[in-house]
């Protein structure tokens, strides 16, 4: 192989590699073991979660699903989580966005039913975005999906800014549901799942400064026209 091909090969390989990447972080539950609800805003028992043992909507036999209840007329909003709920970006690197999925099915309700979407919990503060409402049709199995969720989406109801960058520290992500003047309603949520979008973990090797790629390329130049100029003489 001669030098100017060498060179160039070389000047290649490092503009691949300094090339930018993306990856995915899939968090998801079906059997919401370890679950409880959180009030985001509210009192704590103004929303109360439960584990059903049977009756969810993944095809299993039992087949567990997550029961939330509002029990006050007053607002409420809650977050219901589990283990293993959580992405950390000082180590997953920076997030993108999220996309957030999961089915209910009205139990006992009225008018628009319950808010729902995706809550999430950083450095001891809340954040919210609802991504629509379960109505009260009493139907089979639902689907709720929402996809590239930024930071800038979430609401920050106690104050705080949600840090989706390397620096932020560890992020629990769970099921949002919210209500005023619903006193009695009852939704049942199951195959919740959520797809984080993160950049290049944080312990990447750095790109190669664009000075050092030309000066690469001027001497993969260079070799190219030795080599011709030897082959001509």
């Amino acid at each position: 192989m001669s030098a100017g091909k060498s060179l160039l090969g070389i000047f290649v390989a490092l503009s691949v590699a300094g090339q930018a990447s993306a990856a995915t972080l899939s968090l998801s539950d079906s059997t919401f073991a370890g679950w409880s609800l959180e009030a985001i805003v509210g009192s704590a028992g103004f929303q109360t979660g439960s584990q059903q043992p049977d009756g969810g909507n993944t095809g299993g036999n039992p087949d567990p699903f997550w029961q939330v209840t509002t029990t006050t007329n007053e607002l409420v909003y809650s977050m219901s989580s589990g283990p293993g709920l959580e992405v950390d970006p000082s180590v997953s690197g920076a997030i993108l966005s999220m996309d957030v999925s999961f089915d209910f099915r009205p139990i006992s309700a009225f008018g628009d039913g319950h808010a729902f979407g995706l809550a999430l919990q950083q450095d001891g503060r809340f954040f919210y975005a609802i991504t629509g409402v379960s109505g009260s049709q009493f139907s089979d199995w639902q689907n709720e999906s929402q996809a590239g969720l930024l930071a800038a989406n979430f609401v920050a109801p106690n104050g705080g800014t949600l840090d989706f960058s390397e620096l932020g520290g560890p992020i629990r992500v769970g099921l949002l549901t919210a209500n005023q003047g619903g006193a009695g309603i009852t939704i049942g949520y199951d195959n919740f799942a959520v797809t984080v979008n993160v950049d290049d973990p944080p312990d990447r090797v750095p790109e190669p400064a664009l000075g050092v790629l030309f000066a690469l390329a001027g001497l993969s130049a260079a070799g190219v026209g030795a080599l011709r100029r030897r082959q001509q003489g």
